[in-house]
């Protein structure tokens, strides 16, 4: 829905669409704010003893009346996480060659930027999002 509303007003590309200027975001949305998701990481490395998949995301929430940033952050997910390295050579050896099998028979990168999107935007969390004015939580994270 957003891409067609962003086509309808004759942005095309992502870039298009991060360059616009603030009022222009707020007369097409009518919306108070805008959140701008990067990804700056996203997809599966491997190596010889071991594979992981990692997704970083940054993002920043923006003010559409004033411009203003109200808020940024950064998070990471990696499936390197729940990985043990308690194993002999044979054993790590065994375990990258199937991580890379599973690797590349299915893409795990959907599930961790899952998990990277929640460390993010969720609220309440460390560095996360504040609850908003709807919230009954709104004012508990000691900001206004």
């Amino acid at each position: 829905m957003t891409e067609e509303t962003f086509r309808h007003n004759g942005i095309i590309s992502a870039q298009d669409a991060q360059e616009l200027p603030v009022a222009k975001l707020r007369e097409i949305f009518g919306a108070d704010a805008a959140l701008y998701l990067d990804v700056r990481q996203y997809g599966s490395v491997y190596a010889v003893l071991k594979s992981e998949t990692k997704v970083t995301l940054t993002a920043r929430l923006v003010d559409l009346r004033t411009g203003d940033q109200l808020w940024s952050g950064e998070a990471t997910a990696s499936s390197a996480e729940t990985k043990s390295s308690n194993s002999s050579l044979v054993g790590m050896l065994v375990s990258a060659l199937i991580d890379q099998i599973v690797d590349s028979l299915s893409d795990r990168s959907v599930q961790i930027a899952e998990i990277a999107n929640g460390r993010l935007l969720y609220a309440g969390r460390p560095g996360g999002l504040l609850h908003g004015p709807r919230s009954p939580r709104y004012g508990a994270d000691g900001q206004p």
